[in-house]
């Protein structure tokens, strides 16, 4: 006899690396003489880690921020802007997302970055089970910009799976 078995990708996609699934199935003969045999069909699908991919658009990773001005013209607290990433990883098996930021990738100005990687005239933060990120300018920081200068900065948002797999989006402020 002949059999064929045919993997449904979508109920498979969620098995992790590392993991199998196992599905046994019996299959029986009988000849016209009353004899018969029994064998088991063991098929296992071995999981691979699938990629996460980042499914939230272009404009949820970018922001504006305002420098408030002087404390004399009221500006005394800071400027915030936020968003949220968002990441389709259909093998997470239930583990926790890991978002985090790293260095930031430059700067249109000579403005100095501290030795956390993070611009001296705001913080940027991100939760790493959510994907919500903040970027905080730090008013008092930011007055050496003259009226109509931009400033520009570039944050990688990383997210990495349970396996080590990464994608990356960065965030434009």
């Amino acid at each position: 006899g002949c059999w064929v078995y045919i993997v449904d990708a979508d109920q498979v996609a969620t098995i992790p690396g590392g993991q199998a699934l196992t599905e046994t199935y019996r299959a029986s003969v009988f000849d016209e003489f009353g004899a018969s045999d029994t064998i088991d069909i063991v098929i296992t699908v071995d999981g691979t880690n699938i990629v996460p991919t980042i499914t939230s658009t272009a404009a949820d990773a970018q922001g504006t921020v305002e420098e408030n001005g002087d404390p004399g013209e009221g500006g005394l607290t800071p400027q915030e802007v936020s968003g949220q990433l968002s990441v389709n990883d259909p093998d997470s098996a239930g583990a926790a997302p890991g978002w985090s930021i790293a260095a930031p990738l430059g700067s249109d100005t000579a403005l100095s970055f501290n030795g956390e990687g993070v611009p001296a005239i705001g913080t940027m933060q991100i939760n790493a089970e959510t994907g919500v990120w903040v970027f905080t300018l730090d008013d008092a920081l930011s007055d050496s910009l003259d009226a109509g200068d931009n400033v520009q900065n570039v944050f990688t948002a990383v997210y990495e799976d349970s396996a080590g797999a990464t994608v990356q989006e960065d965030i434009t402020i």
